[in-house]
């Protein structure tokens, strides 16, 4: 979570009985209305439990029930077009929520104000961020150059400047001091994106897993359940490594969040949430900071089926939804190239005889092509996945920001981290790359090269060829020796 001045919540047990007490918030945090508040309806600080009753707990649920929420509804019913447009036909499901959560936030803190139930917390949260999507555009242009973190951000703006517009014309009479602006609504989603939890969450150990570590919060909480603010439960700060389990009850007397320690919490020693795996271009982009070290980073690749160019598109479509195969993979450091990505780039990159054969031989198989389909086709694999990354890499390297760039020591290294990080892991697979080129070319030379025989290599392919492999001699991916061969290798 953004900081907000001093958050050091220690934890002090009593010598007799080792009874817990409440945190003991240090005095010039402002944190301590927030506790005050919370403890007065229902949590128990002691434990780090949030009991839920009714509009305690700040969620989607709560601002739809609100007047607010009423008049933003009806709104989207009676204009199924803005709606459309909101979520981009669909392609954005989570947006409709997360725009009127913010919108919500907006109402709650400028409109009803000291008045409103939420005052104690809201008063409380950080004024400013330090995410991205606050940056000038020329910093932001500058600093994120030739990331996929720059196109991020940009779609974060498109979509938060479609629901102004939204909100505006959905509820301006609910904001007659024009309070629903820009910077408003950036500082409510900004709030959302750092500290919201999804509501619907198994008892679970929160550890280092790289499961969906490369999902946006609001991307992994739209799908599932609804996005929900825990007042007091999100000051604590993040730790990677930090053994908590999170246990969400929704139901019951007992109903309601609580992060519990799994190890011993030392007196006087500050408390930590673990927000799970995540890299450093979710980090920053959700949250304002990055880890150096960070063996969580990733670079996130997504292949693309374009119909406009592919006659076999829709097939190929077809073909991985049946094996619920994933166009969009993580890249990490410290891991060799991922099967998956290496399985699904072999249909992306099919003929049709390839994939006419493909689709009788393996229609049972249940799975994506886990070994080569022939020469031709591992060898297209593989260099259409050297392609991309170079292209990524030269991307990054192209557009490092200059020393004149002008901006503060801390985004300077937020933005140095981020990007070297980014460099490392494209480095570390690009090699990757090559060398499975290498090795699988060494394999079929040594299975099938004659010496005594060369046939001149084939010029191009079809159903009568499909098992001919042909490498063009100009590629520049291997040395001569390679090149020399592959031209000459068949199944």
């Amino acid at each position: 979570m953004a900081s907000n001045g001093k958050r050091k919540a220690a934890v002090e047990r009593e010598k007799k009985n080792e009874s817990v007490k409440r945190p003991k918030i240090d005095e010039d945090s402002g944190v301590q209305d927030i506790f005050d508040w919370a403890s007065s309806h229902g949590a128990r600080l002691d434990k780090l439990v949030l009991k839920e009753d009714g509009e305690k707990v700040l969620s989607e649920s709560v601002a739809l029930a609100s007047d607010f929420g009423r008049q933003f509804t009806t709104y989207l019913k009676q204009n199924p077009s803005d709606s459309a447009n909101l979520s981009q036909g669909g392609r954005d499901p989570y947006a409709p929520g997360l725009v009127m959560l913010s919108g919500y936030l907006v109402y709650e803190r400028f409109v009803k104000a000291k008045q409103c139930f939420w005052a104690p917390y809201l008063y409380n949260l950080p004024t400013q961020y330090s995410l991205p999507i606050w940056w000038e555009t020329k910093e932001l242009e500058v600093g994120l150059a030739g990331t996929q973190l720059l196109h991020v951000v940009r779609e974060r703006k498109k979509l938060l400047e479609r629901g102004l517009a939204l909100l505006q014309r959905a509820c301006r009479d609910l904001f007659q001091d024009e309070s629903l602006n820009w910077l408003n609504l950036l500082w409510a989603y900004s709030a959302i994106s750092s500290r919201a939890f999804p509501r619907s969450r198994a008892a679970t150990p929160v550890t280092d897993e790289r499961f969906e570590i490369g999902q946006e919060t609001v991307e992994a909480a739209g799908e599932a359940s609804e996005l929900c603010m825990y007042p007091a439960l999100d000051l604590i700060n993040h730790r990677r490594g930090e053994r908590v389990e999170w246990q969400i009850k929704e139901t019951g007397e007992n109903a309601g969040v609580a992060f519990i320690a799994l190890d011993d919490v030392q007196e006087g020693v500050e408390i930590f949430n673990n927000y799970g795996a995540k890299g450093n271009e979710n980090l920053l982009g959700n949250y304002g900071f990055v880890l150096d070290p960070n063996p969580e980073d990733y670079v996130k690749v997504a292949m693309q089926l374009r119909d406009d160019i592919d006659p076999c598109a829709a097939r190929k479509r077809t073909l991985l939804n049946r094996y619920s195969s994933r166009l969009i993979h993580l890249l990490f450091a410290d891991d060799s190239f991922p099967s998956e990505l290496l399985a699904v780039t072999r249909v992306l990159v099919m003929k049709d005889y390839e994939l006419t054969r493909f689709e009788k031989a393996f229609a049972t198989a249940g799975t994506a092509p886990q070994s080569p389909i022939n020469p031709h086709n591992e060898l297209r694999s593989l260099s259409t996945l050297h392609t991309l990354l170079t292209v990524k890499l030269e991307g990054l390297t192209n557009n490092q920001p200059p020393e004149s760039w002008t901006t503060n020591t801390y985004r300077k290294t937020l933005v140095w981290v981020y990007r070297k990080g980014q460099e490392t892991i494209l480095r570390h697979h690009i090699c990757n790359i090559l060398t499975s080129m290498k090795d699988y070319i060494l394999q079929l030379a040594k299975a099938h090269w004659d010496p005594d025989h060369i046939d001149p290599p084939p010029t191009e392919f079809g159903p009568d060829a499909m098992d001919c492999v042909f490498w063009s001699m100009a590629n520049q991916h291997f040395d001569w020796w390679c090149k020399e061969r592959v031209g000459k290798v068949s199944e």
